[in-house]
This record gives structure tokens, C-alpha cells and sequence, in this order.
């Protein structure tokens, strides 16, 4: 019975890994062909982008969350002997074939995106980078159930047993794994502190100017893969981290417009809001829970899990979106604020946005689920609140295009 159970897991498993990889081959396909017939790398990305984000992560995970349905009636006399250790199995299970899809989906995808960006990153340093960021990325997700599955039995009654307590000790079990999360920031991206030369002053002098103590600057490597960024961390010991790439294409001036949009979040506490906001979000979801659960003898099971979905599509996707893009302008307004030259930070943004190969303008849908505004409407709010004429506009994008390297 156990050799049938684990056999007929393992086919499943295999069927639905195939599946997922035909349809990133697919997608792959598409997205060359959109460059072939468009020669345009900047729409053919984003197609890759957006298929890959809307289509394929859509049925990735939902194609693990009915796998888990099959699973669970043939594993469960299987792994009902190990009892909170065996539901902690089965999670872990789902969680790699997650892991497995995703790798797959990133190596069958990485000759396409290679050819259309011209990026020289190999196909070892994309599984490495790729698996560090999903551990990072599903670390909260994973371990926060983790926890309550292999609690002592006794621990658990006590902890949540009580309505109003599990709530409580579920929240603070999940703000300390956020807490603690972005402390391995660095190790993820195998960032280094910025050496101490004039760029370094000079960024010390905005962090001074915005009274921001007790933060520190790292570097991390994305040449390889062509990409420019940068980012803030942290809720205790703030940390801003900058990619090569941009330091490398990049004026000073440009750099420290992009490092004061970074202290802009700090000064505006986004990360706090966000903290606030998932926790918030634990809260509600936990109530609409027992709300259900309440009158179940009314609503039907489906019903439930349908309204359950809509609110996390609506809390976590679209308001959280909506949150992100506000405090985007937020950091701009703040690049202004401290006294950067608006010109030198359009610049930027132009840069920014040619330099990943990102469109400048988006239509209204997809605007919508984005985290930050299209560069096209940055740049217009920048020009309107600096009063600069469209003509200065074209000047400085002309003068950002002859600074931008050829693919």
C-alpha cells in the first residue's frame, strides 16, 4: 500500500513538473517571436514578463494546490503515523515542487531572455542566484507554519487553543520572522560594503543631510545579468543596497538622486507600513475565518474558499499595489525635497528603465498591478513639480541615450 501511495505521489508530481515546463517552453516561444517580429527588446521582455507573471506563476501555483488536493487522501494513512512531523512533510513536499517549477521554469526561459538582452550570465550562476532568492523570498511563508505544525503538542494547546490567542501568537510568530527576514538580505545577494571613496562621502553627506543614522551602503553584482537597481532594508539596521551594473553606467550625481529616492523610504517609515500591513492583513483574514467557520451551516465549503481568494486578491494584490505606488511618489517627492537636481534624477530614471530593458508607459490594467509607477508618468510629475519644459525633458533623455551602453 505505502510502495502504491509513494509511487502514485512521485507520477503526479512528474506529470505536473512536465506540464509546467511545456508551458514555459511556450512561453519562451512567444516571446522570441514577439522579438523576431518586432525587433523591439523592450516589449519583447515585458511579454516575457507578463506571460510569465500572470500565466505561468497563476498556473504553477495552482496546479501544486490541486496536486496537494490528489496527494492528501492517498498520503494521509501514509503520513498519519508521524503525526504534526508528517503534515510538516507534506507541506515541505508542495513547497519543492514549487522550488522544482520554478528552477525548471528559469533554465527553459534563460536562452530566450540571453539572446533578446544579450545578458552573459550562465546557466550555473542562474540556478544559484535563482534558488537563493527563493529561499529568501518563501523563508516567511515557509517557516511560520513550519513553527505551528512541530510545536510540542502541550505548547500548542497553550498557545493556540484560545480564539483570541492563536490570533495573538500567530501574529507575533509572524512579526518576528519579518523582523528577522531582512537580516539575510546581503547574504542573498552576496552584497559588499561600499569602499570609502568619494562616491561613498558623498552618499554619507545625503544620509547626514536626511538625519538618517545607523545605515549602511553595500554593493551587489548584476553585471552579468544586466540588471540596475537599488533597494532598502530592514526595520532595525537599515541597509540600502546598489547593483554594480547601475554604479557602472551611472554619473555620481545620477547615483545619489537614486540613493536619496532609497532614504526617502526610510524617512517616510514605507517599510514599517508594510510590516503594519501584512500584520493588519493576518488579523482580517484570520476573522473572515472564523467568521465562515461560524456559519458554515450557510455557506457552503466552495463558497468560502472563493471569498477567501477574492479578499487576498483584493488585500494583498491590488491595495498592497496600489500602497507600493503611492509611496513610490512619496520617494520621489522626498528626491526633491533634499535638494537633488530634477533634471540629474529624470536622468536616472531614464536610465533605469533603458538599462532593464523596461517600457516607459504602460496601459491603465497594467499600471494597476504594478508596484511602481510607469517611468513616463515619474518623469511627467517630476517635470510638473520642477516646472521644467518638455524640451529640457528631451535634452536630458537625448543626453541618458549617447551614456547608455549598445547591447
Amino acid at each position: 500500500m505505502y510502495n502504491f501511495t509513494i509511487g502514485l505521489s512521485m507520477l503526479i508530481s512528474l506529470l505536473l513538473i512536465i506540464v509546467n515546463a511545456l508551458v514555459s517552453y511556450v512561453i519562451g516561444i512567444i516571446g522570441k517571436n514577439t522579438y523576431e517580429k518586432t525587433g523591439a527588446i523592450e516589449i519583447a521582455i515585458n511579454k516575457l514578463n507578463v506571460l510569465n507573471q500572470y500565466i505561468y506563476n497563476i498556473f504553477s501555483i495552482s496546479s501544486v494546490f490541486l496536486t496537494g488536493m490528489i496527494m492528501l487522501p492517498h498520503m494521509r494513512v501514509f503520513l498519519k503515523p508521524l503525526g504534526s512531523w508528517g503534515k510538516a512533510i507534506f507541506f515541505l513536499s508542495l513547497v519543492i515542487l514549487i522550488f522544482v517549477n520554478s528552477i525548471l521554469n528559469q533554465l527553459i526561459l534563460h536562452p530566450t531572455k540571453q539572446m533578446i538582452r544579450g545578458t552573459n550570465e550562465t546557466k550555473k550562476e542562474l540556478l544559484y542566484n535563482h534558488l537563493r532568492f527563493l529561499v529568501f523570498f518563501y523563508f516567511p511563508i515557509i517557516i511560520i507554519p513550519l513553527i505551528k505544525m512541530i510545536l510540542p503538542s502541550e505548547l500548542k494547546s497553550r498557545l493556540f487553543s484560545d480564539k483570541i490567542l492563536n490570533i495573538i501568537s500567530s501574529m507575533s510568530i509572524i512579526f518576528i520572522v519579518l523582523l528577522v527576514t531582512p537580516l539575510f538580505v546581503g547574504i542573498v545577494l552576496k552584497a559588499v560594503p561600499m569602499n570609502s571613496n568619494e562616491l561613498n562621502q558623498k552618499l554619507a553627506n545625503i544620509l547626514k543631510k536626511a538625519n538618517i543614522q545607523n545605515c549602511k551602503i553595500y554593493i551587489w553584482s548584476t553585471k552579468n545579468r544586466k540588471i540596475a537597481n537599488a533597494l532598502v532594508t530592514g526595520y532595525i539596521q537599515k541597509r540600502i543596497y546598489v547593483s554594480d551594473y547601475l554604479l557602472e553606467n551611472f554619473t555620481e550625481d545620477e547615483v545619489q538622486s537614486i540613493i536619496a529616492h532609497e532614504i526617502g523610504h526610510i524617512k517616510k517609515n514605507h517599510l514599517m507600513i508594510r510590516l503594519g500591513f501584512i500584520l493588519l492583513g493576518n488579523v482580517l483574514f484570520r476573522i473572515v475565518g472564523l467568521l465562515l467557520d461560524y456559519y458554515n451551516h450557510i455557506i457552503p465549503f466552495w463558497v468560502g474558499i472563493c471569498i477567501i481568494s477574492a479578499l487576498f486578491i483584493l488585500y494583498f494584490y491590488i491595495l498592497f499595489l496600489a500602497i507600493s505606488r503611492s509611496q513610490e511618489r512619496q520617494a520621489d517627492s522626498f528626491v526633491l525635497q533634499i535638494g537633488i537636481d530634477p533634471e540629474v534624477f529624470i536622468s536616472a530614471l531614464y536610465k533605469l528603465t533603458k538599462l532593464n530593458h523596461s517600457l516607459f508607459r504602460f496601459n491603465r490594467f497594467q499600471e494597476i498591478l504594478r508596484t511602481h509607477p510607469s517611468t513616463e508618468q515619474r518623469i511627467e510629475w517630476v517635470r510638473k513639480k520642477a516646472k521644467i519644459s518638455n524640451r529640457k525633458i528631451e535634452l536630458v533623455q537625448e543626453r541618458g541615450e549617447h551614456d547608455i551602453p549598445l547591447i
